[in-house]
């Protein structure tokens, strides 16, 4: 940053403007929406559109059961070790739940809203639906139209199935939320977020940290975080609730309650997992990012040594495309002088045909 001329001059010295301000805020579209989502704004892409992307065709509906209904000694298996048959997948019946069924149509109507009311990538959109599916799936099967538990083992199995699906995609999910708070931590452990630095270095110190920000880290999701909360409360009326509320004497299992536990510790989780994320990046503007700001604009003269330098950055910018232009019309006017003496070469040079005569005669 090059040296202020003038340090310590006022307000009225620099007569900036807010329309100013904006402008220069805007150099950096960036940061804008860095902040934007580090007040909780939904701009981010959800996290589950990139987990899930290389994997298209893991959802329920892909996965392959045995073709033969199941036996009793084997329908507690994960399907990634059971017999897999080449034909048939998970169903997804009509929902038919009688228990919490006006709770449950409440929700999943509510997490529709909620995910139509904002434009997401479709592939992440569709993911989130079929979550919804899986779970309300589960409730569908597992308990009758009269309320009671489904006791058939070709059904409990299935029931099992979706769990370990629900599971393996929470679990991805978790570990790459994991990832988004290591790389947090690691780079508050780096130079620009550790130092403090001068007046003279504040715009330089506020670059560094925002583009370690935009090259290391991802932005978390609002609208991804109100999504799996609205999973986890459907997941409670629909299965987990209604099946803790069975009397052991109606086919109460205590393996299926090992399972169904499983996935409600897994969502659970993974929603606690995706607060942690959203508040260590807001520690990250909290922190750093937004008292660096409010050190540069309570600063006049640092407020003008950036405008001289965004000032002379642009007039470099101008000057390397008029240097650009002036190489491009030198080369064009080169290359045509080159051309035009060639062919003038050509007109004075005789023949072959000339030639060949000459050394005959």
């Amino acid at each position: 940053m090059p040296e202020r001329s003038s340090i310590g001059c006022t307000n009225d010295d620099l007569a900036l403007t807010d329309r100013d301000l904006f402008s220069l805020y805007l150099r950096y579209p960036e940061m804008e929406q860095l902040d934007v989502n580090l007040e909780g704004g939904d701009y981010a892409e959800p996290l589950l559109a990139s987990i899930t992307a290389s994997s298209p065709d893991s959802s329920p509906q892909s996965a392959q059961l045995d073709s033969s209904p199941p036996s009793n000694s084997t329908y507690y298996e994960s399907p990634a070790s059971s017999p897999l048959g080449p034909s048939d997948s998970i169903p997804f019946p009509d929902l038919a739940i009688a228990a919490n069924d006006g709770e449950v149509e409440e929700l999943s109507v509510h997490f529709d809203l909620t995910r139509r009311s904002h434009e997401i990538p479709e592939r992440a959109a569709e993911l989130f639906t079929e979550i919804k599916s899986a779970i309300l799936s589960m409730g569908s099967i597992l308990f009758t139209t009269t309320g009671e538990v489904s006791t058939e083992p070709e059904n409990l199995w299935h029931i099992n199935s979706i769990a370990d699906w629900l599971i393996s995609v929470l679990s991805r999910a978790g570990i790459a939320v994991d990832m988004e708070i290591d790389d947090i931590q690691t780079i508050l452990q780096l130079a620009p977020f550790t130092i403090r630095p001068a007046l003279k270095d504040l715009w330089t110190n506020y670059k560094q940290m925002a583009e370690l920000i935009i090259d290391c880290t991802t932005m978390p999701s609002q609208l991804e975080l109100d999504l799996w909360d609205q999973l986890c409360h459907i997941y409670d009326a629909c299965v987990y609730r209604p099946f803790l509320a069975i009397p052991r004497s109606q086919g109460y299992n205590e393996a299926l309650l090992e399972k169904l536990d499983m996935l409600y510790n897994t969502i659970m989780t993974h929603a606690t997992r995706y607060k942690k994320w959203m508040v260590a990046m807001k520690r990250v503007g909290n922190d750093f990012t937004k008292p660096t700001m409010r050190r540069i604009l309570q600063s006049p003269e640092v407020m003008k040594g950036i405008l001289e330098f965004e000032g002379q950055l642009e007039v470099a910018a101008q000057s390397v495309v008029q240097l650009e232009i002036a190489t491009r019309e030198v080369l064009a006017t080169l290359t045509a002088k080159d051309r035009r003496e060639q062919q003038q070469s050509s007109k004075h040079q005789p023949s072959a045909l000339h030639r060949g005569f000459a050394s005959i005669s």
